[in-house]
């Protein structure tokens, strides 16, 4: 993936609405659990400020991640499955190994 087509995945309004949804609510979570007692406290110091913007910044980098990566992963299987429309002896070999299980 490009960075251009990355970038277009995150910007969708959807996938944006979706990933910063979760963002806020972990962020929002992480913060009260990690700095409740400093949150009130006034005014608050750049560390906190800091902290807090990380708390929000991370879940949503971890889910564009996983977007991202879930995109990456249905164009590898269209493509395979152009390619070859059978599986590739590799998949053949683990499909095999988990039905004998």
């Amino acid at each position: 993936m490009t960075p251009r087509q990355m970038l277009a995945v995150v910007l969708h309004p959807v996938h944006l609405g979706r990933t910063g949804l979760v963002a806020l609510l972990v962020g929002l979570w992480l913060t009260l659990f990690n700095q409740g007692t400093q949150l009130l406290v006034w005014p608050w110091s750049a560390p906190l400020v800091f902290k807090i913007a990380m708390n929000v910044i991370t879940p949503f980098v971890v889910a564009n991640l996983g977007l991202m990566s879930r995109q990456a992963e249905s164009k590898v299987d269209a493509l395979s499955s152009v390619v070859s429309p059978r599986p590739l002896p590799m998949v053949q070999e683990l499909r095999s190994e988990n039905t004998t299980r």
